[in-house]
Formats: C-alpha cells, structure tokens, sequence
C-alpha cells in the first residue's frame, strides 16, 4: 500500500513521516468515509496526492491480524449498521459523518476501513478504480520503507 505526505506551514513532511514512523502520534487524514491514516492499493496514487515539494513517500503493508471492514454501501450489511448508526450520531451531535463511522467501527472493534471512491470495492491495486484502505489505528499498520522525495 501507498501514501505520500505533504508538508504545510503546521507541520513538515518529515515530521509527519517521523510520527508515523514511531508510532508517538499518526497524522490523521480526513476522508469521505472515515477519519484516519489513508493509504492506496496503487503506486500511482503517489503521484496523485503529492501537492508539495515538501513530501515524503512511505510504504506499507497490513497485518494478517486486523481486522478491516469493507465500506460497501450494497453489499455488507456490517457497514449498513455502522453506517445507519453513524447518520444518526451525525444528526444528533452535529459530528461529521466520517468521524462518527470511524468512531463507530473502532467501538466494533475494527483496525481499518477498506473502500473505493466509487463506492464498491474491487480489491484492485491499479487505476482510477484502486481501493484504498483507512487505518483508524496504528497497530496494525507495518511500514515496509521509506524514502524522501528528492
């Protein structure tokens, strides 16, 4: 899996990149579906995020033991129920719907949350039509490599 950082004027890339390295704190991505560390199935999604020069590419892997909900809208019934809970979370409290699934899965006892940006995953790791995966915890995140863009 695949992620690139972008530095800002809060925080460089190299900090993130060290943060997400040791395990101190993750710097948390905000997404449609879910509120966490975000990762791609495709290298080329590397290339699609990198806003900055000030960038870091990482490489990762999941763990055989975590435990990963699929965000499939049509066909898991799991993400249905998180997903009506979660509507009425957001209704209720004014917490964005991404947060209050995220919230509600990691209570369910999920490390991640795998989805595609058109709604159906396909477990494909190319394209336009690639999954990508949420980590909303580190634990079972394993980082492969690192390296600094030039």
């Amino acid at each position: 899996m695949y992620r690139v950082v972008n530095g800002n004027n809060d925080i460089s890339a190299k900090s993130m990149m060290d943060q997400l390295k040791y395990g101190d704190y993750t710097y948390q991505g905000k997404g449609e579906f879910c509120e966490g560390t975000h990762f791609a199935y495709s290298e080329k999604a590397l290339s699609q995020y990198a806003r900055s020069l000030d960038r870091e590419n990482i490489v990762g892997v999941i763990s055989n033991n975590a435990k990963v909900l699929d965000v499939d809208a049509n066909d898991n019934r799991e993400f249905q129920k998180i997903n009506t809970e979660a509507e009425k979370l957001h209704e209720r409290s004014n917490v964005s719907l991404s947060i209050a699934r995220s919230v509600l899965a990691l209570s369910k006892g999920y490390d991640a949350m795998r989805f595609n940006l058109d709604g159906k995953i396909r477990r494909e790791t190319f394209g336009n039509k690639s999954d990508y995966i949420c980590f909303l915890k580190r634990d079972n995140l394993i980082l492969k490599e690192f390296h600094q863009n030039e």
